[in-house]
This record gives C-alpha cells, structure tokens and sequence, in this order.
C-alpha cells in the first residue's frame, strides 16, 4: 500500500519511524531512499505538553504546515 500512495503523490510524511537503524536500513530496500530528512528536537517539557487537546491540535497544524511546505 505505502509503494502506491508513493507512486501517486510528490511525497509523504512518515511520523516517528524509523525509530531504529534496521528500521530504516529495511524502508530503503523496499521504498528507496528518502530525498529528504527533518529531525525535530523537541524538550520533553513540550512533548509532554501534547497531552493536552489544545496541544495536540497545535502539534497536528504544525505537521500539516511542514507537510505542505515540502510538498
């Protein structure tokens, strides 16, 4: 499924994978490799802030901005 949403699309977001080097070795042999890469370092105080709905909405609009920036 994930080949043809890659096929179809300029592009997609993968949130929080891979989590590990095997994971990401393994994504390369089946999709390819990524064109590019954003690492967000985020505080644990922020992160632990998204437990809130208001939050989470800010963090989802956060991702859709990125998303579309990069499209």
């Amino acid at each position: 499924m994930l080949m043809a949403v890659a096929e179809a699309s300029k592009g997609f977001l993968i949130d929080g994978y891979p989590r590990e080097l095997k994971q990401g070795e393994q994504f390369e042999l089946e999709i390819g490799l990524a064109k590019s890469v954003t690492f967000l370092d985020v505080s644990d105080e922020i992160l632990n802030a998204t437990d809130s709905r208001e939050n989470q909405v800010t963090l989802l609009l956060f991702r859709a901005k990125l998303v579309r920036k990069h499209a």
